[in-house]
């Protein structure tokens, strides 16, 4: 089981991918992990990362699933921190090359 949230450009009867989140199962009852996830540069001054993480979460919480696993840049986990909380996540762990951070 898994989650995929794209979000679209439309323009008459054409459409261009702007973004794109996909989140995979994991072996831990009702997680999933999200590894991939981006907006195109020419976008990501706007909100439609924000709204496609809004979306995926309602998705996957629409499935049954309560827990998320994420990636980042271990050097802007505060951004991350920032990012998450504003839309009411709690982060459990951050971990960094095998240590975990405060």
């Amino acid at each position: 089981m898994g989650v995929v949230v794209g979000a679209f450009m439309v323009d008459g009867i054409e459409s261009r991918l702007i973004g794109l989140m996909v989140g995979f199962a994991t072996f831990q009852e009702r997680s999933v992990y999200l590894p991939l996830g981006g907006v195109l540069p020419e976008f990501q001054a706007g909100l439609v990362a924000n709204k496609m993480m809004r979306k995926f979460r309602e998705v996957a919480m629409s499935i049954g699933l309560k827990t998320m696993y994420a990636l980042h840049e271990p050097l802007e986990i505060h951004l991350s921190r920032l990012y998450y909380g504003g839309m009411g996540y709690v982060g459990i762990e951050f971990w960094m090359d095998g240590t975990a951070m405060g």
